[in-house]
Parts: structure tokens; C-alpha cells; sequence
């Protein structure tokens, strides 16, 4: 699965469905679900600050729906949808929103942080994070560490961690 490692505080305003626009210098054709991996750097929080966050752990996903340079986008008009999709941002919406810099515009959608942060390295650009060990989502079929979208039939536990075992670590029931 792709995953892009974002700094602190911009990883968790992502996953926080707070930032729907991450400001990256290249473009990308990659369109569908990335991972959202909170790197260690300190490049906009000092040391301390930083203590306040997960780093160095995949802490959500988001879906990319568009790349757009900033530079295009200012010369569409500002009521136009992203996609022709009325679910989808405006221009205007996304050249008002307080964290649009630019220069290319990565529009994400649908993000949600996980239950359980996932410890790992990340890298540069978009990467492949491979699990080591798998488990099945029942409901979505994603193959993953842990499922933030899974209802545990037990007992009813709501974005419960499956585990490489795949069993819900509320109830330990197999899922």
C-alpha cells in the first residue's frame, strides 16, 4: 500500500480530516488510498512540542484524489468542483484553505486516523509500506496490520486493532 511520510503537526491535522491540502514540490499521477506516516523531524516543532505527538508511526490514511499545481489552479474558476464531483471541493475552497502553499497541491479526502499507530521508518515521495505480518479485514478486505473500520461481532467494538492474529483486542475474540 502507498505511504507518504508528513511532518508533525501536519500528519495529525491530516488524519484529523483538519488538512485537506498537502503542499509538496512535485507532482504525482498516483490517484486512491495512501497511508499517512508522521515522520520524526523537527523541521516546524522544537523538541518539546514534538513530545505532544506519535512520530515515527503510520497514524492514519486519507484518499488522494487530485494533484493540482497552484499556479493551474488559480487560473480555474473559483466555484468549479474538483472532478465535477459535488462532494469534492471548490477552487475556491481549496485556494481559501488555511493550509494551501503550494507550489503542487495534493487534495485529500476521506482521511481517518488509525486506532493504533504502526511503528516503521518512512521515507521520501510516496513509498510501499509492506507489512510483515497480514490480517483480512472482514468488511473492507484490505490486508493490513490493524483496521480502523472493523465492528468487532463480539462485542461491538468500533475500530478495534485486529492484530496479525486478527483477533479484537478488546474482547480477544477472533474476528
Amino acid at each position: 500500500m502507498k505511504a507518504l511520510t508528513v511532518s508533525q503537526p501536519w500528519a495529525s491535522l491530516i488524519v484529523s480530516g483538519e488538512k485537506f491540502v498537502e503542499n509538496r514540490t512535485r507532482v504525482t499521477h498516483y490517484r486512491g488510498t495512501i497511508l499517512i506516516h508522521a515522520g520524526k523531524g523537527r523541521q516546524y516543532l522544537d523538541r518539546e512540542a514534538l513530545k505532544g505527538y506519535t512520530t515515527g508511526a503510520i497514524i492514519g490514511r486519507a484518499d488522494l484524489i487530485d494533484c493540482i499545481r497552484l499556479t493551474d489552479l488559480q487560473q480555474r474558476p473559483r466555484g468549479e468542483r474538483l472532478l465535477m464531483d459535488r462532494d469534492r471541493p471548490t477552487v475556491g475552497e481549496i485556494l481559501n484553505h488555511r493550509y494551501t502553499d503550494g507550489p503542487v497541491l495534493w487534495i485529500l479526502a476521506n482521511a481517518r486516523k488509525l486506532a493504533t499507530p504502526i511503528p516503521c521508518n518512512g521515507n521520501l515521495g510516496l513509498w510501499n509500506y509492506e507489512p510483515d505480518e497480514t490480517a483480512t479485514c472482514e468488511i473492507c478486505g484490505e490486508q493490513f496490520l490493524r483496521c480502523d473500520c472493523v465492528d468487532c461481532p463480539n462485542c461491538g467494538a468500533s475500530g478495534v486493532d485486529l492484530g496479525p492474529t486478527g483477533s479484537c483486542e478488546e474482547c480477544e475474540g477472533r474476528v
